[in-house]
């Protein structure tokens, strides 16, 4: 793949757990790849020094959200999904609702409402659902946390941070695009055979040509080495925005977390012995 698919924004979290502990609403909304974002209403992060402690604050995490639970009704099958904002919003993942526009919303209250797919995003697997009439009583936003103040060991649950609110105000979420290929991680043999003078970063194994990275000047490995379909010879991103990267994966999250088409980051890489910053205009991905 040219650019490796990823949630970079996810939906929800222990609901699914916490659906089936719940009558009438079904564990259809499942954690994704990365879990980043952290529903928290106190200033201090979730943390649990026993198992104990952390049966403890899952529990609490119950009863802050399930006011915020919902249950996705559609012609096909059942679903959950929670309260997004006060303006009716509700967020679901995207396989609930695919093939229909509008749905039936059940609150936990016992409450009822129609409600009509505004906004989709199969990438993430997240959908959004506005409510039609619902009462101010009905609607309990689920409080997010920012993903940038957590620390290595703190405990978190995903639920979707950036995504969201573009598919509330345009419908669909366009990622941003660098238009290269790298490995997940690069093992000792490949670091050996490419001479590569870092463990850590992403090398660049294809730019696709035309492509936002192409047209910077970002080179790719075009001499073959003694492992198949590994060519040597092209650049290890080291560091994107002056932020260091341990790899790929790193550096596709905080592209996805922090960018959008037609921003412009500065890629630092590694040719052979030299160091450079490269200025690269991101495109929306194809």
């Amino acid at each position: 793949m040219i650019i490796k698919r990823m949630s970079a924004v996810l939906v929800v979290l222990t609901l699914a757990i916490i659906a089936c502990q719940t009558p009438g609403i079904a564990p259809s909304l499942t954690p994704t790849v990365q879990s980043v974002p952290v529903p928290n209403n106190q200033p201090a992060p979730l943390e649990a020094t026993s198992p104990v402690e952390q049966q403890g604050i899952l529990a609490d995490l119950y009863e802050k959200v399930i006011p915020s639970i919902v249950a996705v009704q559609t012609s096909t099958g059942l679903g959950s999904g929670f309260v997004f904002d006060g303006q009716g919003h509700v967020v679901t993942n995207f396989h609930v609702v695919e093939g229909t526009n509008q749905v039936e919303v059940d609150f936990m209250s016992g409450y009822k409402a129609y409600g009509k797919v505004i906004g989709t995003d199969l990438d993430s697997d997240l959908a959004v659902v506005e409510v039609q009439n619902a009462p101010a009583e009905e609607l309990h936003p689920v409080a997010l946390g920012n993903s940038e103040e957590l620390k290595v060991g703190q405990t978190v649950v995903a639920i979707g941070k950036r995504v969201v609110p573009v598919l509330i105000s345009k419908g669909k979420y366009d990622y941003p695009y660098l238009g290269i290929s790298s490995f997940s991680d690069l093992s000792l043999d490949v670091i050996n055979e490419l001479k590569l003078k870092s463990f850590i970063g992403a090398y660049v194994t294809e730019v696709v040509p035309g492509g936002p990275a192409d047209k910077a000047g970002i080179k790719a490995g075009n001499t073959s080495t003694s492992i198949p379909n590994l060519n040597a010879g092209g650049d290890l991103i080291i560091a994107i925005d002056n932020r260091p990267i341990s790899g790929f994966d790193e550096l596709l999250a905080y592209l996805i977390t922090n960018k959008q088409p037609g921003d412009t980051v500065v890629l630092t890489v590694l040719r052979g012995e030299e160091k450079t910053d490269v200025n690269v205009k991101l495109e929306k991905r194809p």
